[in-house]
C-alpha cells in the first residue's frame, strides 16, 4: 500500500503544519492522525483540519531539536502506516520564523549602527522612541499609569541593547 505524501508547509519554534493533500475532505483520515499524533510524547496538542488538508502540531522540544523532532513524527506516521513525511530537505526548505525574524531584526540594527556610525541600534532608538512617548504621557498629567508604564518598557529597551546595563545573572 502507497503512503499518501505528506508536506511540511510551516515551522516555527514549537509548532510545524503538516499538509497531506491527497486526504483533503476525509475527516476520519485526519480523526486518526489526530487521535495517534498525540501519543507522541513531545507533541502537546494537535490539531487535524480535514479541509485544509493540515494537521497542526504543537510541540514542546528545543528550538535546534526541530529538525529532530520532524524527523521522529515523520517515522513515528510511517511506522502506523498514516503518511510519508519527508524531512531530509527540512533544513534547506524550512527556516524556523523566530530565527528568520531573529536574521531580519539583526540586518535593520546592523544597518543602523552602520549609518549611524556606530552610536544608535534599535535598543537605543527604542529607548529614545519610547522615552519620548513616556514624557508626553507625564506632561498630559499620566504619571501612574501609561508614562511609567512606557518607561520602564524604554528601560527594557535599552538594557537589551546594552549588555554591560543588564542585570548579572548570579550563579
Amino acid at each position: 500500500m502507497r503512503l499518501p505524501d505528506a508536506y511540511l508547509i510551516h515551522a516555527s519554534q514549537g509548532r510545524a503544519r503538516i499538509q497531506i493533500p491527497s486526504k483533503r475532505h476525509d475527516a476520519a483520515y485526519f480523526d486518526r492522525v489526530g487521535r495517534e499524533l498525540i501519543k507522541i510524547p513531545e507533541i502537546v496538542r494537535v490539531q487535524a483540519n480535514p479541509l485544509s488538508a493540515s494537521v497542526l502540531v504543537q510541540y514542546e522540544s528545543p528550538p535546534q531539536a526541530h529538525e529532530a523532532t520532524m524527523q521522529a513524527v515523520g517515522a513515528y506516521c510511517m511506522n502506523r502506516e498514516m503518511f510519508h513525511l519527508s524531512v531530509e530537505a527540512v533544513g534547506d526548505r524550512v527556516t524556523l520564523l523566530s530565527e528568520s525574524i531573529r536574521q531580519r531584526v539583526k540586518g535593520i540594527n546592523d544597518g543602523i549602527r552602520e549609518g549611524s556610525g556606530g552610536l544608535l541600534d534599535l535598543g537605543s532608538l527604542g529607548f529614545i522612541g519610547l522615552g519620548s512617548f513616556a514624557l508626553l504621557q507625564a506632561k498630559r498629567g499620566n504619571l501612574l499609569g501609561p508614562a511609567s508604564t512606557v518607561f520602564f518598557q524604554a528601560l527594557t529597551a535599552l538594557a537589551y541593547s546594552r549588555p554591560d546595563l543588564r542585570p548579572s545573572k548570579k550563579s
